[in-house]
């Protein structure tokens, strides 16, 4: 008997009817947005009675964030796509200073041709087998270096290409503020302008 069952936003519509009408406290999430990370937080917060608690998250979340919108050209991949300007990652972005990959989509597919006019000042790969902190990925480094479309950007002139583990910092919850920080010192350390 769950105290509380959370509920994607993508899972079949029926399921949280379901899930109520056996009697259990049921929330769907919020659909993923740049947004919907604290939104879920303070959703969760109040349906658990820690609406004090959920608020401080967001608080440190929002500290997180620089006060200008960011002109530096950050990309973010993650298992062969990109957070795109509707993913919960461009929050991440933005606090570090930067913009997402533009165009539609939360997650677009790789797209050599769509990064190359990007032109990405700094590229985070985050792997599952990846180091705890951001590294340089020498061997991507390389594979950028000898694609046609790619090897002009300055990401790759500048061997700002690096990776880090895909830990649960970079998933919609309350350490979105701490990857938020580690993108941003990052950037600051690459002099990624």
């Amino acid at each position: 008997r769950p105290t509380l069952v959370l509920v994607p936003r993508l899972a079949n519509p029926l399921l949280a009817s379901r899930l109520r009408g056996l009697g259990l406290r049921t929330e769907v999430l919020a659909a993923e947005s740049p947004a919907s990370p604290e939104e879920d937080l303070v959703r969760i917060g109040r349906a658990l009675g820690k609406a004090p608690e959920a608020e401080r998250l967001v608080t440190r979340r929002r500290e997180a964030e620089r006060t200008t919108p960011g002109t530096r050209r950050i990309l973010v991949v993650w298992d062969g796509v990109v957070a795109g300007p509707g993913s919960y990652l461009s929050w991440v972005v933005d606090a570090a200073g930067g913009g997402p990959l533009p165009g539609p989509g939360r997650w677009p597919e790789w797209d050599r041709e769509q990064i190359a006019r990007y032109n990405p000042e700094l590229v985070l790969y985050l792997d599952t087998a990846g180091p705890d902190s951001p590294a340089r990925d020498e061997a991507r480094l390389e594979e950028w270096r000898a694609q046609p479309a790619l090897r002009s950007t300055v990401a790759a002139s500048r061997g700002c290409i690096y990776r880090t583990r895909a830990s649960s910092d970079w998933l919609p919850a309350s350490g979105l503020p701490e990857a938020a920080r580690t993108l941003r010192r990052l950037v600051d350390s690459t002099g990624v302008r």
